[in-house]
């Protein structure tokens, strides 16, 4: 069973409250944490989700406002490299805030 941190020290939007039924382009959270065993992190934002599979190596990147079936991994494509770092730093720093010790250095796309 998935695991999740939604980011809410830092992600209350002032003009806005916590709603039971929040709309996609509306959610109150900066990011959301995933986890499952030791097989795979995630970290999720408004517009991207970042997917590592530590065991396998690899790591996954979908623009999931543009693509919500995520059909295209934008992982590779050079224009992401930023993004990932970005993102990358998101997920260890949630790893960090919920003592998840797994880790994913060797992902590290620096």
């Amino acid at each position: 069973m998935p695991e999740y941190c939604k980011d809410t020290e830092s992600a209350r939007r002032p003009d806005s409250s916590v709603s039971a039924n929040p709309s996609r382009d509306q959610s109150p959270y900066v990011s959301i944490y995933g986890s499952y065993l030791d097989l795979q992190r995630s970290i999720r934002t408004n517009r991207y989700k970042l997917i590592t599979y530590p065991i396998a190596g690899v790591l996954r990147l979908y623009d999931v406002s543009n693509d919500p079936k995520e059909m295209y991994d934008l992982a590779g494509a050079a224009e992401s490299k930023p993004l990932l770092i970005e993102l990358f730093a998101k997920l260890q720093d949630r790893q960090r805030k919920m003592n998840d010790d797994l880790d994913l250095s060797a992902l590290s796309p620096q």
